[in-house]
């Protein structure tokens, strides 16, 4: 949270340049904010319904306050989006920070209570590979193949098809659009992988590494 206020509010009208978004190909340290946010839902997921994990009817007893979570926060997220545009729907941007943790978190629950640790990990790779292989060389008319811009690339071309212009925060692409939740939930759950693997029995050194392995991965 300390993070997030340095990097959005440093108290300067201009803020710091190591506190700055990459404008595309790189990484600065408010890149890594709501990455870390997605893998603490992922924890907190892990804690909250590991108790029903082992339950025949989990899914059933959980899905009605997952759903109502995540539709709480798609709320929450389209009314800021409605405010900052002077509650304008010829302008209203549909995707968003907020909207973006509300899928990653009904999707990652649902998974965690019906998947084991090994096919949680085996579909974070699929997801994390698929990502890549169709950003790289997903052959659509208008997109160059490996050519990868802020235009040019598969995940924009499915945001400009969906929305016009008006509702994307860049115009031509959106940060939090559909494709890109791919890896966003496979951050998700990765910090439900390793809270899970936090609470096993292992030695406090080797749960150090892959803590640091999976925030820094």
């Amino acid at each position: 949270m300390a993070l997030m206020i340095l990097v959005n509010s440093p108290g300067y009208q201009q803020s710091f340049a190591w506190a700055k978004h990459s404008n595309w190909n790189g990484c600065t340290l408010a890149d890594v904010v709501f990455p870390f946010f997605l893998f603490i839902v992922g924890m907190s997921i892990a804690l909250a319904f590991s108790s029903l994990k082992s339950n025949a009817n989990a899914i059933k007893k959980s899905t009605p306050i997952i759903l109502k979570k995540t539709f709480v926060l798609l709320l929450i997220g389209i009314a800021f989006n409605l405010w900052s545009s002077h509650f304008s729907f010829d302008s209203l941007r549909y995707y968003g920070v907020l909207q973006r943790i509300a899928i990653c978190y009904a999707l990652a629950s649902f998974i965690f209570l019906s998947t084991s640790l090994r096919k949680m990990a085996i579909i974070v790779a699929l997801m994390l590979s698929g990502y890549w292989l169709s950003m790289l060389y997903m052959p659509l008319n208008g997109l160059e193949i490996g050519q990868l811009t802020p235009y040019n690339n598969l995940a924009a071309y499915i945001v400009r098809f969906l929305f016009s212009a008006n509702h994307l925060y860049g115009k031509t692409y959106d940060p939090e659009g559909l494709l890109s939740t791919l890896p966003a939930l496979a951050k998700t759950l990765s910090g439900v992988i390793t809270c899970c693997w936090f609470r096993g029995n292992h030695s406090a050194p080797s749960k150090k590494i892959w803590l640091y392995s999976r925030i820094c991965g």
